[in-house]
């Protein structure tokens, strides 16, 4: 499944497929284990204004181009062997592609997002907030 707008979702969506793929025939197993691969976030920032200029000469491997896309894209060391992207835009906004991760609950895949999330607003976004 892709294009899942929320983790509510997940559960309602995987149940229709299984009613699709019955009326034409084809039954699922009724135990089946979810899988989440990659996780997409967008939101905002707890702050209005972002230097992306800044932010983007001062932090390393970050990679800015007006002309072509209005966002700073930003590595993030997470932990050891695990960095994400943020797409971080002038006016707060950001956009988080590839979440990755082994999450044997929603529970667990609320708390990663909101680790990340905050980790990277506490470590770097803090920083270059314009007051």
């Amino acid at each position: 499944m892709s294009g899942i707008k929320g983790l509510e979702d997940i559960e309602y969506v995987a149940e229709k497929l299984r009613e699709l793929f019955k009326q034409i025939d084809i039954e699922l197993p009724k135990d089946y284990k979810i899988k989440v691969q990659n996780i997409v976030v967008n939101g905002k920032f707890d702050y209005d204004n972002i230097d992306i200029v800044r932010l983007a000469d001062e932090i390393p491997d970050s990679q800015y181009n007006p002309e072509a896309f209005p966002a700073v894209t930003v590595v993030f060391d997470v932990a050891e062997n695990y960095r994400v992207k943020f797409n971080v835009f002038k006016n707060g906004k950001f956009v988080c592609p590839g979440l990755k991760g082994e999450f044997n609950s929603f529970d667990e895949i609320k708390k990663t997002v909101d680790y990340v999330l905050n980790s990277f607003q506490e470590k770097v976004i803090k920083k270059y907030a314009k007051k």
